[in-house]
């Protein structure tokens, strides 16, 4: 098997382990890689930061989405 997993498989298993009291915590990790999160913080770039900066990282989202999905869709997923 590969190294890496050989020692990621037991921290994870100690990490389950340690109960339901980290699912809070780890769901608002995974809240900020959803694209939920990046729609509350792009209006806060916009209008609050920088309308430029807001603008981009717009772009780069749509972009990106846009990539993310035609490739899924090339590959079938």
């Amino acid at each position: 098997m590969n190294p890496f997993l050989d020692w990621g498989i037991p921290v994870i298993v100690w990490l389950q382990s340690l109960g339901s009291w980290l699912t809070p915590i780890m769901q608002g990790f995974t809240f900020l890689g959803d694209e939920q999160f990046y729609l509350l913080i792009l209006p806060i770039f916009v209008w609050w930061i920088d309308v430029g900066l807001g603008l981009r990282i717009g772009i780069s989202l749509l972009l990106s989405a846009g990539i993310n999905g035609a490739i899924k869709l090339c590959f079938g997923m």
